[in-house]
């Protein structure tokens, strides 16, 4: 009895998906025969996304949190790597298929196909310690497991990651990789504790990628009743406070795994009520149809009649001038349109006020970042204080012997994690510096000139508040930023990760030794563990000058910048040339509408009726599509309140 989400929309919602398409490419191709300006990148990159129709939901959460249980009782079976110890040392991609398949699939795209039996051999970290997993020349993107999964979506998939705080550092540098992917994610909690720092650290970070957030907390079944609903509400709590207004949903959902799971296995209902199955099913059919089938239709066709209005404003302005009588009159609009060119040109041209001004902000912000990054990488740093605290306050051999063991790579994890975050923040402040070029570009637009009197629009009007300087500022993010820009930021802490930890590797024989020596001390001095205390220390600097060193030092062999410095470059190469290419094009669109508006302001009086009954057509043709618009929404909404009602 796995877990069913109903499919009764599936239909409906592709449909509308299709209807959506259409409309972008009407909309493209009126821009074109009307002379307007195209659709800006993030529409574009809209749509292809609405073509490819795949959505990502990661599930991400502490060790033995019960991630992987839980999609095992949602899919009502056994089947992804659990056990008590840590288990899950891949990425599983999990979609729904009629037919089993199975298959590793490497970074270079290519797969190895493999059995259910092989899941278990490849992607558990209890396999892998036992010597038993196979070994790997290339490296593993994720493990592809497509299964009847009922709970699914079309197009959804969800990428079930390692734990995050294990004594496997690497763990948390596979899950950081996929982060900037996810269109949704489930965070898992358990009932044994609220949310610990880490895991609201997490939530930061994710919120950087997506607001569409589903909390999960797991184990019920292990705690009492009043125990796991306090555990609820204080994790409910720290969510309003920490996150307000920023999660879509802040509610916790509690299930039991176990439970759920042997409903599925004994068909009883008792234990489908106990395991809060139906309270879930309902929870997870909203959130999933939310991800899959509402945000990114809606966001397109905002963005649609955003485009609609702004054009409806443009052809107005045209007809306008087109029907006035007198000269004087035509030659104020046109004189009006070259004032906003020529505003537009003094701020965000070559030489621009605001130009200049920006320019200067992303060196400093780019300048900050690298600075900062350095001064975590220093002894003592955000990156290494923590190890030295834990090195500090140990009083067993013991304990240090723990420590040293996975120091190496706990570093090299947490200096990924931390450039990671760098990156994010880095790309949120060239966001905030962008906001005048969005409201730039808002008053360029001719957005508010009226239908003439005598116009019938048919009942639909455009509506120029409707034109949101946010809104726009999230679309000038796509054009500026790209669509790939925070997955590089993951790309590169991949490639960070292997170009560190082979060298770093290789001091594990010298800690070793040390080791060798302590760990068979019953009751050391007081001398010996200072002595092992200071080995560790000297070692975990050591450990981190190699990191520094990777992230920071030039190459001179082959002629290359640092790592770091050659990312930061890119990154201000690629904002400042499509800033150019923003502010160059929206010129260059302006200039030609003062030179149309010029135009029909020479031409005699049959052109210009003739001219104007041209125009009045089109801005019939584009209200149609404002109209087709608004009943798309419609129907999204009608989707949306029968996938809530039901």
């Amino acid at each position: 009895m796995a877990l069913a989400v109903p499919k009764a929309n599936t239909t409906r919602s592709d449909t509308l998906r299709a209807d959506i398409l259409d409309i972008i490419t009407t909309l493209q191709d009126q821009s074109t025969r009307f002379s307007l300006p195209q659709p800006p990148e993030a529409l574009h990159h809209l749509r292809r996304k609405l073509e490819e129709n795949t959505y990502n939901v990661l599930v991400v959460g502490e060790a033995k949190r019960g991630k992987s249980s839980f999609i095992n009782a949602l899919i009502g079976r056994d089947l992804l790597p659990t056990a008590t110890h840590v288990a899950t040392s891949q990425v599983f991609k999990v979609s729904h298929a009629e037919r089993e398949s199975y298959r590793i699939r490497f970074e270079d795209d290519s797969t190895q196909a493999i059995s259910a039996d092989d899941l278990v051999r490849f992607g558990s970290q209890v396999v892998a310690d036992s010597g038993d997993a196979p070994s790997l020349s290339r490296i593993v993107r994720w493990i592809e497991v497509e299964t009847p999964a009922a709970f699914l979506p079309p197009g959804v998939q969800l990428l079930d990651t390692p734990g995050l705080g294990t004594l496997y550092a690497g763990h948390a540098q596979i899950t950081q990789r996929f982060v900037p992917l996810a269109d949704a994610v489930i965070v898992v909690l358990d009932s044994s504790q609220p949310m610990t720092q880490p895991e609201v650290q997490l939530i930061e970070q994710l919120l950087g990628v997506t607001s569409a957030i589903m909390f999960i907390q797991t184990q019920i079944d292990l705690h009492g009743q009043a125990d796991w609903r306090a555990i609820k509400e204080r994790n409910e709590a720290i969510l309003r406070d920490r996150f307000d207004g920023r999660l879509a949903d802040t509610r916790v959902w509690p299930i039991s795994s176990a439970l759920l799971a042997r409903a599925a296995i004994t068909g009883d209902e008792d234990y489908e009520i106990a395991s809060r199955h139906r309270e879930l099913r309902a929870a997870l059919e909203s959130f999933l149809f939310t991800v899959a089938g509402y945000a990114r239709p809606a966001e397109a066709l905002l963005m649609c009649r955003q485009q609609v209005t702004t054009h409806a404003g443009t052809l107005a302005a045209r007809l306008r001038s087109a029907q006035e009588a007198s000269t004087r009159e035509r030659e104020q609009l046109h004189a009006e349109a070259a004032q906003r060119q020529e505003a537009f040109a003094a701020e965000w041209g070559p030489n621009g006020r605001q130009r200049s001004a920006f320019d200067a902000q992303l060196r400093r912000l780019i300048g900050i970042s690298r600075a900062g990054f350095l001064q975590d990488l220093q002894p003592g740093g955000t990156i290494s204080a923590p190890f030295e605290r834990r090195i500090d306050v140990a009083q067993k051999v013991e304990d240090l012997n723990a420590i040293g063991e996975t120091l190496d790579a706990d570093l090299v994890a947490a200096a990924v994690q931390r450039w990671t975050a760098v990156c994010g923040h880095l790309q949120r402040e060239t966001l905030a510096a962008l906001a005048p070029l969005a409201g730039a570009v808002a008053a360029l637009d001719v957005r508010d000139a009226p239908l003439p009197s005598d116009f019938d629009s048919n009942g639909w009007q455009p509506v120029p508040e409707e034109l949101d300087l946010g809104q726009r500022l999230q679309a000038l993010r796509m054009e500026v930023l790209g669509t790939s820009s925070m997955t590089n930021v993951g790309l590169v802490g991949l490639v960070l990760t292997g170009v560190i930890a082979a060298p770093v590797a290789a001091a594990a024989s010298v800690i070793a030794a040390i080791w060798t020596l302590v760990r068979f001390w019953n009751k050391p001095e007081e001398s010996q563990l200072a002595t092992v205390r200071q080995q560790l220390r000297q070692h975990a600097l050591e450990t981190l000058g190699r990191i520094r060193r990777r992230f920071l030092e030039v190459d001179l062999d082959s002629s290359r910048y640092s790592l770091v410095d050659e990312f930061l470059g890119d990154f201000e190469r690629q904002v400042v040339a499509q800033v150019n290419n923003i502010t160059t094009q929206r010129l260059a669109d302006a200039q030609a509408e003062v030179s149309r508006l010029v135009d029909v302001a020479r031409m005699d009086a049959e052109r210009r009726a003739a001219e104007a009954a041209t125009l009045r057509v089109q801005v019939v043709e584009l209200l149609e599509t404002g109209k087709r618009i608004d009943a798309a929404m419609g129907e999204l909404e009608a989707i949306r309140a029968a996938a809530v009602a039901g």
